[in-house]
């Protein structure tokens, strides 16, 4: 009998838990910065400027952080060579003005496709 006790008592904190955890709101601040981010850096890359040889589809993945005075960092960065060296040249010669977004680091997603 106290084994049967022991386990409801134990399935029941979990399931108690798991309900705590799925009743506490999204942090919509989060959110709204990545979209402020996106916002800010949308238009501003984009592979019409590399050598018609060099632009195919691919995709670059890098980790940003704005820093106090509004200048991107680029943490890490995964992808086509060509690509991943044209985006980091770019972040760096970008600044954000939203103090929103100061000293928060974001994952940036960077799509190029051919037509």
């Amino acid at each position: 009998m106290k084994p049967l006790r022991t386990l409801t008592t134990a399935l029941l904190t979990f399931g108690l838990f798991t309900a705590t955890i799925a009743a506490t709101p999204i942090d919509n601040t989060n959110i709204n910065d990545c979209k402020e981010l996106k916002h800010s850096l949308h238009g501003k890359i984009s592979h019409s400027k590399l050598n018609w040889d060099d632009q195919k589809n691919t995709e670059v993945v890098a980790e940003i952080y704005v820093n106090h005075n509004g200048t991107l960092e680029v943490k890490a960065i995964n992808g086509d060579s060509v690509y991943k060296a044209y985006v980091e040249k770019q972040l760096h010669n970008m600044k954000i003005d939203k103090d929103a977004l100061l000293g928060k680091t974001f994952i940036g997603r960077f799509k190029f496709r051919t037509s």
